[in-house]
């Protein structure tokens, strides 16, 4: 997947500043690390309260629009990205390829995103990318992960009584994550289960300022 974005979009790059992504599954802790990070470096943060969509999935799954909210995401995160100076480096709160290769997938897989729809996003996946190559620097990639018990009791504390998905749903997420890890070429993954959260802040910090290839 990541490969053929690639070879569509070979670098073309003006800066060498480096990018890093943090992807992972809902409650895996992407966004406290992010935040952590977000003082000293440009950095996209996914704020849920924002989107006009989730609401209807957590709430009201009949009448949540999958493909909105998807398109959403991703128009959001490429907006960041076009306004980012790519002299210096940034930190997305969630790789641009994870928004469709895992949620879109998983959305189609349940029949709430339509095959031409799948492909329309790929497409403005395809954009996103384009955007990211002013930063020649390959962008390096921090997976978060923990087991799906944990990740649901998370969800409990975070969200409304009865508006956290089942356990079931983060088993599904996970497997998602796992197989599209392992298509990333620049990843270290780690799991927020065995890690304090100060030691996941200091990994991405590594990640951003060292030139090592995490394999």
């Amino acid at each position: 997947m990541r490969a053929l974005l690639q070879k569509q979009f070979p670098a073309r790059g003006i800066s060498v500043a480096p990018v890093l992504s943090i992807c992972g599954p809902s409650c895996s802790g992407k966004s406290s690390t992010a935040r952590a990070l977000a003082a000293e470096y440009p950095t996209y943060i996914e704020i849920p309260e924002e989107n006009p969509y989730l609401r209807a999935l957590v709430e009201d799954s009949t009448t949540f629009d999958a493909m909105a909210n998807q398109m959403w995401f991703l128009r959001r995160m490429g907006d960041f990205i076009k306004d980012a100076d790519s002299y210096r480096p940034m930190v997305l709160d969630q790789d641009p390829s994870a928004i469709v290769f895992v949620y879109a997938r998983i959305f189609r897989d349940e029949f709430r995103i339509s095959d031409s729809d799948y492909v329309r996003l790929t497409e403005e996946l395809k954009q996103v990318e384009e955007k990211l190559q002013q930063w020649s620097s390959p962008r390096k990639v921090l997976v978060l992960d923990a087991p799906a018990e944990m990740l649901h009791a998370r969800a409990v504390q975070r969200l409304k009584p009865g508006c956290a998905p089942p356990v079931e749903w983060f088993v599904k997420i996970r497997t998602y994550f796992q197989e599209f890890s392992r298509s990333l070429p620049k990843k270290l993954v780690l799991s927020t289960a065995d890690t304090d959260p100060l030691e996941v802040i200091a990994m991405a910090r590594r990640l951003i300022r060292s030139g090592d290839r995490p394999a």
